[in-house]
């Protein structure tokens, strides 16, 4: 008989690659820190990259978009392994997926926003930058650590109003509503199909400028205003004065990323939601749309059991 010869077998069992030991130091995550920045500082401290880090530990991919999301239970297991925490605090640090129609809600690349005051403690404390899941996130306006509200990214624009400033009162005023906005957005990025009014059709809607700029110049009443000032209190006497505050449009591809425009849309989506119907005519009374007007073109965009909500 002839000897037993691994190599010419057809199949071959292939030995699960061992865990890698625990590391002997790790240091200290920041609150709400994604597993990737987590990692990448983790590698910083033994002198190589978080390519070479997850190869060490043995996870299937290196790219920082895909290790916050797109783990398997065994890598998540041999993450939990190296780094000294139970598999909890591993699946803490991972995005919640999200369905393909809500997914714009999220950025991938970089931060939309940051929480200054937290990004003082990070460099403070590590010379690497540190990513936080919120600053990800556009249903997000305030820092989940120290409940400050977070900021735009870049310098500020200097010819452009803003209210958190220039109207402290007033600003602080819609924050509850603004709040109870960006909750319903984010149940809505978590559970799309829940939602009767899809709360991003709104946005898209809300973002819009009451002016004959608007598809089919059609001759608006209510120039010179956005559709949010009909539902944000004192907002249109800012407008008069400063100018829209809300100056780009919101739509399913591309929310609005500027945090002080989007707590104000997130303020008028509360009150709009409220009561859909009211809300919608409003609108339609406001502006004098007829047959084949945008505003008819958003209606028949909606699921036919959105429209109901409204008509």
């Amino acid at each position: 008989m002839a000897p037993n010869d691994p190599s010419n077998s057809c199949i071959r069992m292939m030995a699960p690659r061992p865990w890698c030991l625990p590391f002997p130091y790790v240091p200290e995550p920041f609150p709400d820190e994604l597993l990737s920045s987590w990692l990448r500082r983790t590698g910083v401290e033994y002198g190589i990259s978080l390519e070479q880090l997850a190869q060490h530990i043995g996870i299937s991919t290196t790219k920082p978009a895909y290790i916050d999301q797109d783990l398997s239970r065994d890598e998540i297991g041999r993450l939990a392994g190296a780094m000294r925490v139970e598999r909890a605090e591993i699946r803490q640090r991972l995005y919640q997926p999200l369905r393909p129609q809500v997914r714009s809600l999220r950025a991938h690349r970089a931060p939309i926003q940051v929480c200054t005051s937290c990004r003082a403690q990070h460099f403070a404390a590590h010379a690497q930058p540190v990513f936080i899941r919120t600053w990800f996130e556009f249903w997000r306006i305030e820092c989940q650590a120290c409940q400050r509200a977070l900021s735009s990214l870049g310098s500020p624009a200097l010819d452009r109003c803003n209210p958190a400033r220039e109207h402290p009162g007033w600003f602080s005023g819609i924050m509850p509503a603004a709040r109870h906005g960006a909750a319903r957005l984010h149940l809505y990025a978590r559970r799309p199909f829940s939602a009767v009014l899809p709360p991003v059709a709104v946005l898209c809607l809300l973002s819009k400028p009451l002016t004959p700029g608007w598809p089919d110049d059609e001759v608006i009443r209510y120039g010179g205003y956005g559709v949010a000032d009909l539902f944000v209190p004192g907002l249109s006497e800012i407008t008069r004065e400063q100018g829209i505050l809300v100056p780009e449009v919101w739509t399913i591809k591309k929310p609005v990323r500027l945090v002080t425009a989007r707590i104000i849309l997130l303020a008028a989506l509360s009150h709009f939601l409220a009561d859909p119907k009211a809300s919608f005519r409003r609108v339609r009374d406001t502006a004098g749309f007829g047959v084949g007007s945008f505003l008819e073109r958003w209606v028949s965009a909606l699921p036919p059991h959105a429209r109901s909500s409204i008509c």
